[in-house]
């Protein structure tokens, strides 16, 4: 199926095919021009990095799309629904992490409407110390032609 015609029905009948889905890993650096941008767009002034500041990692590391193209569903069908962080560890500016997402589980809402896709995104550093967890929901919708 192509990205241009996947709608809900398949995206429904294909749900367990996704559905525990493990991505190869990411790295990324927490690099404090990174940190420095991010807290003066969200008016912290700390030198720390702040909690939010993750989840540009993962964008910064070109995770944004990977599950969308896996899943053969358009971009402009699905918005950022919701995210979480669970910390285990101070994240520090040099810092080196490593994360790997996973699709933790699918919902379909609505007959197939609106599909709920969660993802469980562990960072660690190189030697395995767990920093968070970052979760993520993607809510994808039948567009106005019924395509998903």
């Amino acid at each position: 199926m192509s990205a241009d015609n996947a709608v809900p029905g398949e995206l429904v009948t294909r749900i367990d095919a996704f559905r525990g889905r493990t991505y190869p890993p990411f790295e990324v650096d927490v690099q404090p021009e990174g940190v420095a941008a991010f807290a003066a767009a969200v008016g912290t002034i700390e030198d720390a990095v702040p909690p939010t500041y993750l989840f540009g990692l993962t964008i910064q590391a070109g995770q944004s799309f990977n599950v969308l193209d896996d899943m053969g569903v358009p971009h402009a069908q699905a918005v950022h629904g919701e995210q979480s962080f669970d910390y285990h560890a101070p994240v520090r500016i040099g810092d080196r992490l490593t994360g790997r997402q996973t699709i933790r589980d699918i919902v379909v809402k609505k007959g197939g409407a609106l599909v709920l896709v969660e993802i469980e995104t562990p960072l660690h550093r190189p030697d395995g110390t767990p920093v968070a967890t970052l979760g993520s929901t993607l809510v994808i919708r039948a567009g106005e032609d019924g395509a998903a």
